[in-house]
């Protein structure tokens, strides 16, 4: 299997072995990118909780 980011092509292997501390424990490289991912598409959601807001002013 071959990860496809911004930041090139990486087996799965690769991404396994590449390992550093975390706030939240220690992570993997691929383990890492699954975070971030996750971690964007809770701040979209929050983003469009916040627009659908009777308070949010008209465009």
């Amino acid at each position: 299997m071959v990860c496809k980011s911004v930041c090139g092509a990486y087996s799965l292997e690769s991404l396994r072995n590449h390992i550093s501390d975390s706030p939240y424990g220690t992570l993997d490289a691929y383990q890492s990118m699954l975070f971030i991912a996750g971690h964007s598409a809770r701040h979209t959601l929050q983003v469009e909780e916040v627009k659908a807001s009777e308070e949010f002013p008209e465009q």
